[in-house]
């Protein structure tokens, strides 16, 4: 019973080992590094988007619509990968390398 209590201290004891190195590795991240990982302070933050058409309406109309949307994008500088006819979903993110902001989701969402 004993080999066992000792065993599983032993075991213990190798986690928190392995969870300071991990965490110590991480903390010794250079700049470029966490730069390029996108993690830190280079995190990009996004949000995802879903919503419904009303299927009564024609295809025509849901072109249009498709092409508001699309603008209204395009106007605020952000891009938007996902996709649909009648349900749509996906993701909206900031320009390039950057995050969408508070303004940008309010700019989509209304």
């Amino acid at each position: 019973m004993l080999a066992v209590g000792c065993l599983n201290c032993a075991i213990a004891v190798a986690l928190i080992v392995t969870f300071i190195k991990l965490k110590s590795t991480t903390a010794r991240m250079n700049k470029r590094i966490r730069k390029k990982r996108r993690i830190g302070e280079f995190r990009e933050d996004c949000f995802d988007l879903q919503f419904r058409i009303d299927a009564s309406i024609s295809l025509q109309d849901v072109d249009k619509l498709t092409d508001n949307f699309i603008a209204m994008i395009e106007q605020n500088q952000l891009q938007f990968g996902g996709g649909g006819q009648y349900d749509w979903s996906g993701v909206v993110q900031g320009p390039w390398r950057g995050s969408v902001t508070q303004e940008d989701r309010e700019a989509v969402l209304d």
